[in-house]
């Protein structure tokens, strides 16, 4: 699938899921609230078709690349939105200090309610490199 059918079929999604619902909230934010409930519905063995009506875990956990793949192109691709990239490092950076460390006064979060540590988390995963991940994770998690 060349970039230009995976954009135009990604630009379709948005549409389709808004006559669903509500989602007037930026397409990353979303995207990374998608991940973050989906990885917690997993972790705590929870049902995935009381919702949603179909699926089960195996199936749920096989969308996860095409998620992170959408949030890559709403992060550096062509779409309107895009380059949202240096923003959400931003976020994460104040939260985890550049050598890694929690900063200095963890009471004080650049996030809302909404946007807490587990969206926090699920934002790193689109955001950070294994690399990055690997230096920052103890960080992020402590936060938990």
């Amino acid at each position: 699938v060349t970039y230009e059918h995976y954009h135009q079929a990604a630009d379709k999604y948005w549409p389709t899921l808004n006559s669903w619902g509500r989602g007037d909230s930026p397409k990353l934010r979303l995207l990374v609230h998608d991940l973050k409930f989906l990885l917690l519905r997993f972790a705590r063995e929870e049902s995935f078709s009381e919702e949603s009506k179909g699926g089960g875990p195996d199936s749920n956990m096989r969308f996860i690349p095409f998620m992170l793949m959408m949030g890559m192109m709403l992060m550096d691709g062509k779409s309107a939105g895009a380059g949202n990239r240096k923003a959400m490092e931003k976020v994460l950076q104040g939260l985890v200090g550049a050598s890694g460390d929690v900063p200095p006064s963890p009471s004080i979060s650049p996030l809302s309610n909404a946007d807490n540590i587990l969206y926090t988390l699920a934002l790193s995963l689109f955001v950070h490199s294994i690399e990055e991940w690997k230096k920052s994770r103890v960080a992020l998690l402590k936060r938990l």
